[in-house]
């Protein structure tokens, strides 16, 4: 069982096993952040399909949205899934990955309260939605009389790689997504472009001046960080 010790014990589940068990106590020591929400009928349903070989797909899928509809992020979700096939010795395979990614985005698609202009996976907005707004930030430097440029500028950030298996490129995207809220904060509209292409529309105030100073105007120091935190948060 979960060592008590850490300060992080979940609650019983209703059926146990030692497949369950050993899923648990991975998740709760190095993924899981409530642990009081982890267990679901949809964790005993891949356990189940883990422990007898039936196909897992329907259950991961399940599990995804149940997930989605407990407000877990789709990195905290797959990396959950990773520690399942810890505990029986194995890697997750990239068909259960794509079903249970599935299973969340369909969840998180339904909800009412995201739109189509965000893109679940990042919690960014999408590449539509930043063009209305850039359309908008033109036509309001031009009834000021300004150009749009000396009141924004679009920083754009690239961690696309060549090769990159979908539990990377999942985690890359999920991390980008909390870096960027977290680097340049609500007031800006940033969108996930494509695969690995990020971009914020940033205004040129007193805050960006202090942010930006001795990037050349750019924002390459930021966006320097952006791309070495992201590194660090798929290596982990």
């Amino acid at each position: 069982m979960f060592d008590a010790a850490s300060g992080r014990q979940s609650p019983a589940s209703p059926t146990s096993s030692p497949v369950l068990e050993l899923w648990r106590d991975r998740t709760m020591l190095t993924v899981w952040r409530h642990p009081d929400d982890w267990h679901h009928p949809a964790v005993d349903a891949l356990v189940e399909a883990l422990e007898t070989g039936i196909d897992p797909l329907a259950a991961a899928r399940r599990l995804g949205a149940s997930r989605a509809q407990g407000g877990t992020g789709i990195d905290e979700t797959i990396d959950d899934l990773s520690c399942a096939y810890e505990a029986i010795g194995a890697q997750a395979p990239i068909d259960v990955v794509r079903a249970i990614a599935c299973g969340w985005v369909t969840e998180r698609e339904a909800n009412p309260d995201h739109t189509a202009f965000i893109r679940p996976i990042a919690g960014l907005h999408s590449a539509e939605y930043l063009g209305i707004r850039l359309r908008e930030t033109y036509n309001d430097a031009a009834k000021a009389g300004l150009a749009a440029s000396s009141t924004h500028c679009l920083v754009v950030i690239d961690v696309a790689l060549d090769e990159c298996d979908t539990i990377t490129r999942f985690k890359r995207t999920s991390a980008m997504g909390t870096i960027l809220r977290s680097l340049f904060g609500d007031g800006h509209p940033m969108a996930m472009l494509s695969d690995g292409l990020f971009a914020v529309l940033v205004c040129r105030d007193a805050h960006y001046r202090r942010g930006f100073r001795g990037a050349g105007g750019i924002g390459a120091a930021p966006a320097s960080h952006a791309v070495g935190a992201a590194a660090a948060a798929v290596e982990r």
